[in-house]
């Protein structure tokens, strides 16, 4: 069996939110914490955590 026919067994998700010591800003956008996904998935006898990269503007 290869790894793209293998079966998905279990995923997971959790995320975590962590707040800077102070408010931080890049000139055009300011925040007092940053959020991280963990995703967790185990299929084919394998375990893999990722920690998917992305961002996302605050609501206006």
């Amino acid at each position: 069996m290869t790894l793209s026919e293998a079966r998905l067994e279990e995923i997971g998700a959790r995320s975590y939110t962590i707040p800077t010591e102070q408010k931080e800003s890049d000139g055009t956008l300011a925040w007092d914490s940053t959020t991280i996904v963990v995703v967790r998935t185990k299929g084919a006898a394998r375990k893999v955590s990722a920690i998917p990269i992305a961002t996302r503007a605050p609501p206006c």
